[in-house]
């Protein structure tokens, strides 16, 4: 027994003595769970009268045109609003990197030189080889900006075209970070880019007119937990045709902040957050303005030292059932600690303290959990989200690789692959001369036919579009010759297609058209909390998409980019019939 305990002592004291340099990131996730339920345990239900927004909603794309619109009704829309409503300032939860027309561009600029305008710009946080730098950054605007105060350092930027980023008197980033689950719960009070810095929007709007604010509590990297205190649906939210065709009361944006966004589906800007799976990115800006202006934040003091004293508690408590045979006191304790520790971590997260709400639980669990079943369980889990996941993109041998792979397979990337686009010649035609049974059933035979290819080369099938398919090679597996194995299942794909032909004489004969193109493009589950979904997107996928289209009319079957050729194994297979790559396609 004494042995017993001496050995367990030690083992507290060296679990102990490792928490006190565990890695915050170790516990990145079930602190991320806990902020999340009380980010919806303190949502609050009012509606900010002073905080509009003018959305640009899929509607608004019906009345107004696919976007981008003209800068010049832009500027008239903007135009409208200060002059008829008064607003304290407007913000740009929009992008103008490139110039358009004259006209627009500098009636555009004039606006944000003249008026209360606060225009927008994005930055990069990711080391790449290839620095995105995209139009011009405004200077920075507010000079109580000192570079001493902690700032993020950017990598790369999207800014707007000069004219307008030159003449702005406000300008913040709309960059906020999004976390390995794909949320967005963070986000970095200033940026620093090049020996300048930037707030973010919301506070750059409440810099600009003078309006009191409490800053939200940064960490040491300069990053703010977004607090998202207001229902998403509480915001005013008024489609921005409305302030065009004059269907705005008069002085509904008197003093109020404007923040103009988009929920529209094709502009793509919705992400996903604690408190909705599919926000517009403008409501973000809405709950930092809001908090900025309305909230106060008073840290509470020496959280890290009870953060520590519930870890040993917890730890210590490891020896209770050593000790004593009586475990419904054990439990009491702990079911105690565990309501002490939650109500004191709530109203300390409320107030933006830095610390860890998930370490004392988790130290507190340990004496009633087994760790051993928990990871069987979490392995069996992944297991099946993979399968699950990627059945219908990878044969059943493909998958139990994967499965058995160490890195994350999910977690978007930029990779090199060859993406292979096959699509039915003439289906139009086919479509309006066959009965819907018969088309039907002959779709359905050549895309088995193209997916047995794919598969019998070890492909990845992204989608079927209609009479056309997707397939990659080198992702989510790597595959040092994806080049060529694409071709090869191209290649498979024309015999077997011919053999079906001269299989069903009485049918129409099939055609096929495809284009291959090598490049490095994101590859990752790309879905959402609803819909998960691997696949591909890039300048690659565009120009293997393009190609197939030119193969008819080169009279080929198979049209190849020169950076696929250049990566073939075997270079003797352009020779094969239908092959045929143009010089610089990449250009097209």
């Amino acid at each position: 027994m004494i042995t017993r305990l001496r050995n367990t002592l030690i083992l507290i004291i060296g679990l102990y003595a490792i928490l006190l340099y565990i890695k915050p990131s170790l516990l990145s996730t079930p602190n991320n769970y806990l902020s999340d339920q009380y980010t919806k345990l303190a949502q609050n239900p009012t509606t900010p009268q002073d905080i509009i927004i003018l959305d640009i909603t899929d509607s608004s794309l019906q009345f107004m045109g696919n976007w981008p619109w003209d800068r010049e009704m832009l500027a008239q829309i903007l135009t409208k609003i200060q002059q008829q409503q008064s607003p304290k300032i407007i913000g740009l939860d929009i992008l103008f990197p490139e110039t358009k027309t004259a006209t627009g561009d500098l009636e555009l600029a004039q606006l944000a030189q003249q008026t209360s305008l606060c225009i927008s710009q994005a930055f990069d946080y990711v080391h790449t080889q290839e620095k995105r730098q995209i139009g011009q950054l405004s200077p920075q605007t507010h000079s109580s900006l000192q570079t001493a105060i902690p700032s993020i350092t950017a990598t790369g930027f999207v800014g707007n075209y000069p004219q307008l980023a030159q003449a702005t008197h406000c300008a913040g980033h709309i960059s906020p970070i999004t976390d390995l689950d794909g949320l967005i719960r963070r986000y970095p009070s200033t940026v620093q880019y090049q020996n300048q810095t930037w707030y973010s929007l919301a506070q750059a709007m409440l810099q600009t007119t003078h309006t009191p604010f409490t800053p939200i509590p940064a960490n040491s990297q300069g990053i703010i937990r977004i607090p998202y205190t207001i229902n998403p649906h509480n915001f005013q939210m008024i489609p921005i045709e409305d302030v065009l065709f004059g269907q705005i009361p008069p002085h509904t944006f008197k003093d109020a902040f404007i923040l103009i966004g988009s929920s529209a589906m094709g502009l793509s800007d919705r992400v996903s957050t604690p408190v909705h799976p599919w926000l517009p990115g403008v409501i973000i800006h809405a709950q930092m303005l809001y908090s900025l202006k309305n909230q106060s934040f008073t840290p509470y003091p020496l959280m890290a030292e009870f953060t520590l004293t519930f870890t040993l508690i917890g730890l210590l408590l490891l020896l209770h059932p050593l000790l004593n045979d009586k475990l419904k006191r054990h439990y009491l304790i702990l079911f105690g600690l565990f309501i002490t520790w939650i109500t004191l971590s709530f109203y300390a997260w409320q107030s933006h303290s830095t610390f860890s709400p998930a370490l004392p639980l988790i130290i507190l669990a340990l004496p009633t959990l087994l760790i051993q079943p928990i990871q069987w369980w979490k392995s069996q889990t992944k297991n099946k989200h993979i399968t699950r996941l990627f059945k219908n993109y990878l044969s059943e041998e493909l998958v139990d690789q994967l499965i058995n792979t160490q890195h994350s397979p999910l977690t978007p990337q930029q990779k090199e692959i060859s993406i292979l686009f096959a699509d039915i010649e003439g289906f139009t035609l086919l479509a309006k001369q066959l009965p819907t049974e018969q088309l039907a059933h002959i779709t359905r035979d050549i895309l088995t036919v193209l997916t047995h290819a794919i598969q019998a080369y070890q492909g990845t099938l992204d989608k079927y579009i209609g009479d056309e398919v997707m397939a990659f090679w080198n992702a989510p597996l790597d595959q040092k010759n994806h080049a060529q194995l694409a071709l090869n299942a191209a290649q498979k794909m024309i015999f077997d297609l011919k053999a079906y032909n001269q299989a069903h004489p009485n049918q129409p004969n099939i055609k096929i058209r495809i284009g291959i193109d090598t490049g490095t493009v994101m590859v990752g589950d790309l879905g959402t909390n609803f819909r998960h979904s691997y696949t591909a997107i890039g300048q690659a996928v565009n120009n293997a998409n393009r190609l197939y289209a030119h193969a008819k009319t080169h009279q080929k079957y198979i049209m190849i980019s020169e950076s696929t050729f250049n990566q073939l194994s075997d270079p003797t297979l352009k020779s094969f019939t239908g092959v045929y790559y143009p010089p610089n396609n990449h250009k097209d």
